[in-house]
């Protein structure tokens, strides 16, 4: 594909509204020339960077490397543009593939056409060369072709993820609708939550903010206990480039006590939790208790509380404002001097709740539209009262997300991102 320290145009996608977080941490793990775009950031980077950027990005979907661009007018030339790429240097000509397309403004009107015609380019071009041709298969595919057309624009990538980067490896259960992993991580940064806060996650579910929290307050890649990405079927696969950045990023694994308490009063969403934390090899940060969130007791005088109640999707609407009334006036009355951060799409369950969110960011959990808020939890005057530790008190803003939903497939999930 090239020589390793080829620098390489990337894409990399996300959820809408996390796109400046993860521009942050490409350009921690050094990313070169970063641009945030619509659900995704463009950078470039080597072959070592892909290997990187697909074990320790918490807030990545997918890495695409980008390999080739042409203009075209006419069926015809598009044929002729996928076919002018020697594919040859990439996969065996027998390989399995698949192909997904996505078209924006252009003279095409079905991505699946588009697929299509790109399959017959490849497949007639290994044929004319090697008396072979790849296979077309979405479930054993091994190269992952991704297409994109924007008005006479095409631009070839290789996704070098293979299944969504959300999918860590230590989803063993889940309990009702868990949040994405991705979404959890990026609910964390935008917080601010530092390791050496309290954490507190009392509706836990399958335990996904938990697992997020200690993950990233231990420094152990997300991608750790995956078994494979799809650039380890890429020809310039380096095996030994690979292994050493492994062993770089279990180096710098934290030994910092962290202090996470998980709690749910589900039985089933604690067994669900537990079998997840032991999956991702935390059982020695991680104890899920059964407790009511309305009885629990804080450890300290300050810290964050996550949560995720069921929206309004789920819940009768009487039953949405006793839940929704009841965090509030536990929040109010137990956890003074703490903030919380709080995704819902209910907006009856928001209002419910009682207290006035001074932050509101909107994001996309699946395809319901949904808002996080934050909560600054006061004793007594907000006007005389501080956070502790906070210099200034929070300004109200909303930041708005993109004119777009994310779908709950993943492919749905990239299909708008730009390119």
């Amino acid at each position: 594909m090239s020589n390793l320290l080829t620098q390489h145009d990337l894409v990399i996608s996300t959820l809408a509204g996390l796109e400046e977080i993860l521009v942050e941490d490409v350009q921690k793990i050094g990313g070169a020339d970063v641009q945030k775009l619509n659900r995704a950031v463009a950078c470039r980077g080597d072959l070592g960077f892909i290997y990187k950027a697909n074990l320790a990005l918490r807030t990545a979907l997918r890495v695409y490397q980008v390999v080739h661009r042409f203009e075209f007018k006419t069926n015809k030339d598009f044929y002729e543009g996928i076919q002018g790429l020697d594919w040859a240097q990439f996969f065996v000509p027998d390989e399995v593939i698949t192909i997904h397309s996505s078209i924006n403004d252009s003279i095409f009107s079905n991505s699946m056409f588009v697929s299509q015609l790109s399959k017959d380019a490849i497949a007639d071009q290994f044929r004319e060369r090697f008396n072979k041709r790849p296979y077309i298969h979405n479930e054993r595919a091994k190269i992952f072709i991704q297409i994109h057309v924007f008005r006479s624009l095409c631009t070839i990538s290789f996704d070098s993820s293979g299944q969504s980067l959300h999918i860590r490896g230590y989803r063993k259960n889940q309990f009702k609708a868990p949040i994405n992993e991705v979404l959890a991580a990026g609910i964390i940064k935008l917080s601010g939550w530092h390791p050496s806060q309290r954490f507190y996650d009392p509706m836990c579910g399958s335990g996904t903010f938990s697992i997020e929290a200690a993950l990233m307050a231990k420094n152990i890649p997300p991608g750790f206990l995956r078994p494979n990405f799809a650039f380890m079927n890429w020809l310039n696969f380096d095996e030994s480039l690979f292994d050493q950045i492994v062993e770089n990023l279990a180096s710098k694994i934290s030994e910092d006590v962290v202090h996470i308490f998980t709690s749910d009063n589900n039985h089933f969403a604690l067994q669900a939790a537990h079998e997840n934390v032991t999956a991702a090899e935390l059982d020695d940060v991680l104890k899920p208790q059964k407790i009511d969130f309305e009885n629990l007791e804080p450890k300290t005088e300050n810290g964050f509380i996550f949560l995720n109640p069921p929206y309004g999707e789920r819940l009768e609407s009487e039953n949405i404002d006793k839940l929704y009334g009841m965090i509030g006036a536990t929040l109010k009355h137990r956890w003074a001097g703490h903030q919380a951060w709080m995704i819902t799409s209910s907006p009856e369950g928001l209002n419910a709740v009682g207290l006035r969110p001074s932050r509101r960011i909107a994001l996309f959990n699946g395809a319901l539209e949904c808002r996080l808020v934050n909560f600054q939890l006061y004793s007594g005057s907000k006007k005389t009262k501080k956070q502790p530790g906070q210099n200034e008190e929070v300004k109200n803003e909303e930041v708005k997300s993109e004119d777009v939903k994310n779908e709950e497939s993943e492919n749905e999930e990239e299909n708008q991102s730009d390119f």
